[in-house]
């Protein structure tokens, strides 16, 4: 009678059961633990905040990009701003618009390097002695 080579005697067993359970469910569980800890999202996350805002050509004079866009100003640093939350009714060139009046704006979202992605962009009031003398040149 042919004896089986693969077969395990009793002192195996105990050992050879550990690394079918580590191999099927404790592995890649903790290869997809770690792996999800490097998904967390960059940036600084910002909460009601108010800001100034307004076109980032026309009003902050950024370079590198083609257009009017909405831009913010934290502490200094002007991004441009991204994001759902962002007006879409609102018309960039009237008296109050964004390319003629830079104004205050309660924003929350992630503050990247270089841009800033808006969960909460809300507007608030122009103040009259913001309204401009003349219009912009593009």
């Amino acid at each position: 009678m042919l004896q089986c080579r693969w077969r395990l005697d009793e002192r195996e067993r105990p050992r050879y059961a550990w690394a079918v359970l580590f191999r099927r469910w404790i592995g890649p569980f903790f290869l997809l633990s770690v792996a999800f800890v490097g998904c967390e999202p960059s940036g600084a996350e910002v909460r009601d905040r108010t800001v100034q805002v307004g076109c980032g050509a026309c009003r902050f004079h950024l370079e590198g990009h083609e257009g009017c866009y909405w831009a913010a100003d934290f502490d200094g640093k002007v991004v441009p701003v991204s994001g759902d939350a962002l007006p879409r009714d609102h018309e960039d060139h009237a008296p109050d618009g964004m390319c003629n009046v830079t104004r205050d704006a309660i924003v929350s979202g992630r503050l990247h390097d270089t841009h800033f992605v808006a969960t909460r962009f809300d507007l608030q009031p122009v103040e009259p002695a913001a309204h401009p003398e003349h219009s912009h040149e593009h």
